[in-house]
């Protein structure tokens, strides 16, 4: 049996008390840290900072911007067309036979004056067909004096004979004179035709021009409705010019409009004036299109160029005056039905109704004078959006806004 002394019974019960006090000290310790924590918790939750709410900063535009042009504008058609001869003509032969000669100016791009000759068909046969027809002419003539002296003689006898009334037909030869005088105009047009066919064995230039192109050659057999060539009229030259029915509306036919012609050759610009004599009756049930017709006033152009057969051109024809009209640049037209005017520093858009629009510029009829238009490309900027104009202190200066030049060119 095991014995305890003194001091070891002390020393237990000593550190008993120590274990306790130690677990007394760590509870309140932890209790004090909770009690931190939570006012901690309570006081930032009472007394948190407000985030303040702003919304999103809204950047402003710099934009171009014209001010709207009222003035009369003449509204101009744009157009096209190949340059045709005033008059064309294709040379057929009315007889037939073997071409004998060729004139030299029967060759492509020759030019001949009125009643030159340009080529002859063998004329041998019609000739003689000639020479036969006016032996029959002379025969029915002799023919028909005969009967007409025989007639004149056959009333002297009636009359020398003492009948009395009227003879008849018969007695007065009436039936011989009448087939006389038939057989007279049939020898008479039998010996026109000689003359007419022999007349066109000699082609001859109906009218001051040029051949477009010969289709025949010396020694060549042709026929009657045989194509010799073509040859034009230097009398003048046309342009058909098509356009559509918005566009022949806006054309003054009471004033022949003037047609200025333009093509830019090897890097020169070239232009020819032209008027509008005349109109096609129908539209062009495919394309919906009408040709005007213009005639060229002056056929070499203001840089020495003469124009050809055939050439291509464009047109600007001169339409109807549009007074008081409010014109604006193309470029401020979005997507063909609305602008955006610049209203004290902030863009709005506006429908616009047009009138009329060419290559540089749109009249419209619903906004005022003293508009703003802008003309920048504006990408998603939207009806509200805050702007500027480009230059804005340099307008300040002036009081007015920048602009371009709006004058009706064409």
């Amino acid at each position: 049996m095991q014995n305890n002394s003194p001091d070891t019974t002390q020393k237990n019960s000593q550190q008993v008390e120590y274990d306790g006090l130690s677990l007394i000290k760590t509870a309140i310790v932890l209790l004090v840290i909770i009690a931190i924590a939570a006012f901690a918790v309570w006081y930032l939750n009472e007394n948190k900072p407000e985030a303040k709410k702003s919304g999103p900063k809204q950047s402003i535009v710099s934009v171009n911007a014209e001010q709207v042009s009222t003035k009369n504008y003449t509204v101009y058609v744009a157009s096209n067309g190949s340059v045709t001869a005033k008059t064309n003509s294709a040379l057929i032969a009315q007889v037939s036979g073997e071409i004998t000669a060729l004139s030299d100016n029967f060759a492509n791009g020759a030019d001949f004056k009125k009643g030159d000759l340009l080529l002859t068909i063998d004329l041998r046969n019609y000739v003689a067909a000639a020479s036969s027809a006016q032996a029959s002419l002379s025969q029915a003539q002799a023919n028909l004096e005969t009967e007409q002296a025989n007639a004149t003689q056959a009333k002297k006898d009636w009359q020398r004979l003492g009948y009395s009334g009227e003879p008849n037909a018969r007695v007065l030869r009436k039936p011989q004179l009448d087939a006389a005088t038939a057989q007279f105009n049939a020898a008479k047009a039998s010996y026109n035709k000689a003359q007419l066919d022999l007349s066109r064995t000699k082609i001859r230039a109906p009218y001051d021009g040029s051949v477009i192109n010969k289709n025949v050659g010396l020694g060549q057999f042709v026929s009657v409705g045989t194509l010799l060539g073509n040859i034009i009229s230097n009398q003048g030259l046309e342009i058909e010019l098509p356009v559509n029915q918005e566009e022949y509306a806006q054309l003054d036919f009471s004033n022949n409009p003037k047609v200025v012609l333009h093509a830019e050759l090897a890097g020169t610009k070239h232009q020819w004036q032209a008027t509008i004599v005349r109109a096609d009756r129908a539209f062009n049930t495919t394309t919906r299109q009408l040709n005007v017709i213009a005639e060229v006033d002056n056929m070499v152009s203001d840089n020495g160029l003469e124009l050809k057969i055939g050439q291509y051109l464009n047109a600007s024809i001169a339409g109807r005056i549009i007074n008081e009209a409010n014109v604006i640049p193309n470029s401020a037209v979005r997507e063909g039905s609305y602008v955006f005017i610049f209203d004290d520093g902030v863009l709005r858009r506006q429908d616009i109704s047009i009138v009329w629009q060419d290559d540089n510029f749109t009249i419209v009829n619903n906004l005022s004078s003293d508009s703003l238009v802008v003309t920048t490309s504006l990408g998603g900027a939207v009806s509200g959006s805050r702007a500027k104009l480009i230059g804005e202190q340099e307008q300040a200066k002036t009081g007015k806004p920048s602009t371009t030049n709006d004058s009706n060119k064409q």
